[in-house]
């Protein structure tokens, strides 16, 4: 009986904040990383309404008002999508500019998206699902 006591004790010295302060600090890491990656961009195949798809840089700007792409190696946008007119993200290949190229296997439909804005899309593949 005095094991269980003891026990106890020791539980009731234990700081009931600790297992919620470390998700906390692993959610603001990955907060952090997530918005660095953003910020850096990453490569996707972007389908357009004319040509063939191109990979390109996307990112978002540094005041996070923006997506922008790039050709790889210039530093110069060559489109951009405003934040604040963003409606959402369709998983899958569903606009005129997917329906051109069916996708060929359906890995290439499980990384393939699109951001819907009001004015216009952004199709993107993506290489890998991460």
């Amino acid at each position: 009986m005095a094991d269980k006591s003891e026990e106890t004790k020791s539980n009731d010295n234990k700081d009931p904040g600790a297992i919620s302060d470390t998700t906390d600090k692993k959610e603001e890491e990955d907060e952090i990383k997530n918005k660095q990656i953003l910020l850096d961009g990453y490569v996707f195949l972007k389908y357009g309404t004319w040509g063939d798809p191109g990979y390109r840089v996307v990112n978002v700007d540094a005041g996070f008002k923006k997506i922008r792409w790039f050709h790889s190696g210039e530093n110069k946008s060559s489109g951009e999508m405003n934040l604040d007119s963003l409606l959402g993200i369709k998983f899958g290949r569903h606009t005129p500019n997917f329906k051109r190229k069916p996708a060929k296997t359906p890995e290439q439909e499980a990384l393939s998206f699109s951001i819907i804005g009001e004015k216009r899309n952004l199709d993107l593949e993506a290489s890998q699902k991460e």
